[in-house]
């Protein structure tokens, strides 16, 4: 989802976006603050139009990876961003997120959930553009995978 780029915009769409309950927000979130992309100061509802807090998508897994634009926290909207899941051969799968350009204040970690296996993973920031956790089990699949990476605490 992306948020509006124009018009009226509520703390309700950007918990929304977010995944967190709207009580819970304001202006001074850190992760509303990566949204808009603005680390301190002054920040505004118009800040945030348009900007995307989460991705969802339909990739191919080619080689274990899954690489395709995936907006997320205003980074990953070139075509190099990519999704790598390596067999490390002793029961668990190195999982990598990259996300190019970089997202240019998000630090937090990502959960990566693949609806097509079910499978979750949260996945911890190593540096800009760049988080990575292990798995015990495969996450992605070969063909199209149906994912979906949003910020966690």
């Amino acid at each position: 989802m992306t948020l509006p780029v124009s018009g009226p915009i509520s703390m309700f769409n950007v918990a929304t976006e977010l995944g967190i309950t709207a009580p819970a927000i304001s202006l001074n979130h850190p992760w509303v603050r990566a949204l808009a992309q603005i680390p301190s100061g002054a920040i505004s509802m118009f800040s945030l139009l348009g900007k995307s807090g989460n991705f969802a998508g339909i990739g191919n897994v080619i080689g274990g990876a899954i690489q395709m634009p995936m907006p997320f926290f205003g980074g990953g909207t070139n075509g190099v961003s990519e999704v790598e899941q390596t067999n490390n051969g002793n029961g668990t799968y190195t999982i990598q997120l990259f996300l190019s350009p970089a997202p240019p204040v998000y630090t937090g970690n990502v959960v990566l959930f693949d609806s097509t296996t079910g499978q979750t993973v949260v996945l911890t920031y190593v540096s800009p553009g760049n988080w990575q956790n292990l798995a015990s089990q495969q996450i992605l699949v070969p063909g199209n995978n149906s994912f979906t990476l949003y910020p966690h605490t």
